[in-house]
């Protein structure tokens, strides 16, 4: 057979739409700039990430706090009562299943990492500036260093995923469109349209493409340091625990949302809450409910002012390498989990939804900083302000474990938490593309993202370049952070203007 004969044969056409295929093009053509020139890429975005919190930190502030005074007038008002699906819709899930799938995806392995580091970081860095003492480790010291850890991922991070979150099932169950971010801001189906839509719906995907593949290639990358300090020895344990999160994932996915993914959730909370139990027991004292106490109460009086003027409880540095940096971290990967959220609050009310996503999330958030906290600043106090070695997470969680007795299990089981965390988190990324793509692609099953997020992981881990991928991520918040705020002027449009009224109807 001739080549010009080859040319004539007709393949069937690829179910996938063009801007996926591009939106792949350029993953690799930025893996391939990462592989070959890792230090320019490096230090091109971390310049740009430098500009990018300079230049735009006001609008991530006041998105934020909008966000959250946004969610406090909703859930105050009787705006609060209208139900997703409708006054006589019934929820999914139980209240600890909805409660700990929501848990899982919006902050996981996260709380596992930094949940003994951030206390150590403001003591270290602000709380000991502004006290002018070094070595101060009575309550009036660990309780605002504590304070100022749950301030980033307390009210006001959870408050943006509660927005995004609302805003998505509030438009696809309550006024039948779309379950896509395209759906908050373009309205119509002509061709002009589709194309935009498209065109977002990638973008979105790829961005959590990034930030999963990023948080896999972290996460397994402190879990396999952990692993190799249990065996004392040389082995590389990286490419297998990035490996085996991948397959762990793609099998869980074959039980569903309700089968699969809930009872990963549970048992992963469940896990979650023994291990800060016994940490809490190893270190309980009343020194400990003081602190607990101070912090609770310094932090429901101050979150709003802390909000609203963060540099007045903040150094510089501390604002811009945590309040704007996490907090843009959190805005870009509200399409994610407020996706997710959306899945999986059918059948819950407004008031519901902000109660579950924000304030049972924050106090949960007190009480694991403040013991996680307490048991890191103890356990590191004489490296304590001399290197900022000792604020690094996976220095300081290994440091605080192997303080306790039974520290290799103590570690094991630890790092097993951090795992399933991060396995729940493929697993939640997996089933929101899925739906991102549903308009994208034919026959792609949801299985093909857990692959793309691990092989892309193991990458990232080998060439040592998450932090462009992470500046990606940073940059992402710019547009989301425009999307949430129109969905949420739509939103309160929509809850003024549409009749009949259920704002009071309870069930």
């Amino acid at each position: 057979m001739s080549f010009f004969s080859l040319s004539k044969i007709s393949f069937p056409r690829i179910g996938v739409h063009n801007s996926l295929l591009y939106g792949l093009g350029a993953l690799i053509t930025l893996l391939l700039l990462g592989m070959f020139f890792p230090l320019k890429l490096n230090n091109f975005f971390d310049a740009l990430q430098t500009n990018y919190l300079s230049s735009f930190s006001f609008i991530v502030w006041l998105f934020v706090n909008l966000a959250l005074f946004s969610l406090l007038f909703i859930a105050l008002t009787p705006l609060g009562g209208r139900r997703i699906g409708g006054r006589d819709a019934k929820p999914h899930f139980s209240v600890w299943s909805w409660l700990s799938m929501l848990f899982c995806a919006g902050m996981g392995v996260g709380l596992i990492i930094y949940g003994p580091a951030e206390p150590l970081y403001h003591l270290q860095h602000v709380v000991s500036t502004q006290v002018a003492e070094t070595g101060c480790y009575t309550a009036a010291c660990l309780a605002p260093a504590i304070q100022n850890s749950v301030f980033h991922w307390g009210a006001h991070t959870w408050s943006i995923y509660a927005l995004a979150g609302i805003l998505f099932a509030y438009f696809h169950y309550n006024k039948s469109k779309p379950l896509q971010a395209s759906s908050l801001v373009i309205t119509g189906y002509n061709r002009g349209n589709r194309t935009k839509r498209a065109w977002l719906e990638t973008a979105v995907i790829f961005s959590i493409v990034i930030g999963l593949a990023t948080t896999v290639s972290v996460g397994g990358s402190q879990v396999a340091t952990a692993t190799e300090s249990i065996f004392s020895g040389n082995q590389q344990f990286l490419v297998p625990i990035i490996l085996m999160i991948g397959f762990v994932a793609a099998v869980s996915l074959f039980g569903g949302l309700k089968k699969g993914l809930k009872w990963i959730s549970l048992v992963n909370a469940g896990m979650a809450l023994v291990l800060m139990g016994i940490v809490l027991l190893l270190i309980f004292n009343l020194d400990l409910l003081k602190i607990v106490y101070l912090t609770t109460k310094g932090y429901l009086l101050e979150f709003i002012p802390m909000g609203l003027q963060p540099k007045t409880f903040l150094n510089e540095a501390a604002y811009q390498s945590r309040t704007i940096l996490y907090w843009s971290w959190w805005v870009a990967w509200a399409p994610f989990v407020g996706l997710f959220i959306a899945k999986i609050s059918y059948g819950r009310t407004l008031r519901q939804m902000i109660l579950g996503t924000v304030f049972i999330p924050t106090l949960l958030t007190i009480v694991w900083f403040s013991v996680f906290g307490i048991a890191s600043i103890h356990a590191a106090s004489d490296v304590l302000l001399v290197t900022d070695d000792a604020t690094r997470p996976e220095g300081v969680v290994l440091n605080m474990l192997s303080s306790f007795p039974l520290e290799k299990t103590m570690l094991i089981f630890a790092m097993l938490v951090a795992t399933i965390f991060i396995i729940t988190s493929v697993n939640s990324a997996a089933v929101v593309i899925q739906q991102y793509a549903k308009r994208l692609q034919n026959g792609i099953p949801v299985i093909f993202w857990v692959i793309l997020i691990t092989l892309l992981a193991l990458l990232l881990a080998y060439f040592d370049t998450s932090s462009v991928f992470q500046g990606l991520l940073l940059l992402a918040s710019f547009p989301v952070a425009f999307i949430l705020a129109y969905g949420a002027l739509r939103l309160f449009r929509s809850l003024y203007t549409s009749l009949p009224p259920q704002a009071a109807v309870q069930k």
